[in-house]
């Protein structure tokens, strides 16, 4: 995730002729103070706050193809959802030359 999720990287990929879609997991900052304090250790909130404004400007800057999901939803509202994607559904089947 974090070394490949830049604009750099995106750009390169595109340049080479790939298809990109870019799936931005969407979760207020509150929020994800809330379930960083849930897990056995400690996120330094400090770096959590670098990774957010990193993801929040990559979204707000590729506005190629880009699938905007809501992280507040139930993770099995976000399964569907996926689930529904034409490349996932493509995969599913086992087709691999999308």
């Amino acid at each position: 995730g974090d070394r490949l999720g830049n604009a750099r990287f995106f750009q390169a990929v595109q340049n080479l002729g790939w298809n990109l879609t870019v799936v931005w997991l969407d979760c207020p900052w509150d929020e994800v103070q809330r379930r960083s304090a849930l897990r056995p250790s400690q996120q330094n909130l400090s770096w959590l706050q670098g990774r957010y404004t990193k993801v929040s400007r990559l979204g707000s800057l590729w506005v190629r193809p880009q699938w905007h999901l809501d992280a507040m939803q139930p993770v099995s509202a976000l399964c569907n959802q996926l689930e529904m994607h034409p490349i996932f559904r493509c995969l599913k089947n086992g087709q691999t030359n999308i």
